[in-house]
């Protein structure tokens, strides 16, 4: 890493744009090959000019900046990313660092702190702020608690007759002992469990019996083979 980082800078405000482009270009171990203002360009500046760093000043709630960085990652994958952000722009430095920026600096930030966070990321670190590692936490609180609430969901699909079958399917019972347990016809079983199977997108019965059990939806001791 002795040669000069090459950087690239995305910014929509010129004048901070220019500024910062100027203050890294005299470090000395920096060579900011290009800046710009169109987010939506951004990705071809980067794959013609091939830096080692993308810094993307992040100024109002904008998707172009996180398809930015989605499609940098996706285009140009040994490229880095660093986000520039300020306190206000949480929910959106969090897009970006979902779709795979590795470091966020905030705007209050020295130059020698944003100098510092560039040369980590170069060699592969992922360098957040507290306050952001807080929120990325807290983000995937809030993804757990809406798979949860989606399997919720996706439970009270089942009927109370479609439930009680995938017991008795858990119990180990055939479509046949499953009609005689419940007084219904075979045929009105397999049509149960056909719609089990679709409403679960699971390909047997045995998919659908792990599918339950894994969602605590039946007890450990109902989980037996499925015929």
């Amino acid at each position: 890493m002795n040669r000069p980082a090459r950087l690239v800078i995305a910014g929509t405000h010129s004048l901070f744009r220019e500024c910062l482009a100027s203050m890294l270009g005299k470090v000395g171990h920096y060579q900011v090959t290009h800046h710009t203002g169109d987010f939506h360009r951004a990705l071809e500046t980067v794959e013609a000019r091939c830096p080692d760093i993308l810094v993307i000043d992040l100024n109002d709630p904008d998707d172009a900046a996180t398809e930015l960085v989605r499609s940098t990652r996706r285009q140009c994958p040994d490229v880095k990313i660093v986000i520039l952000g300020t306190g206000g722009a949480d929910h959106s430095i969090l897009h970006c660092i979902e779709a795979g920026a590795g470091a966020c600096v905030s705007k209050e930030s020295s130059l020698d702190e944003l100098c510092s966070v560039i040369e980590r990321v170069r060699r592969g670190e992922a360098v957040y702020s507290p306050q952001i590692a807080y929120s990325m936490f807290a983000r995937l609180a809030e993804l757990s608690r809406e798979r949860v609430r989606s399997e919720r969901v996706e439970a009270l699909e089942l009927t109370p007759r479609e439930m009680e079958i995938l017991q008795l399917i858990a119990e180990g019972m055939s479509n046949r002992r499953i009609a005689e347990q419940l007084s219904l016809s075979v045929y009105t079983v397999k049509n149960h469990v056909h719609h089990i199977l679709e409403k679960l997108h699971v390909q047997d019965r045995r998919e659908a019996v792990e599918h339950a059990y894994a969602r605590h939806w039946l007890q450990p001791q109902q989980r037996l083979a499925a015929h």
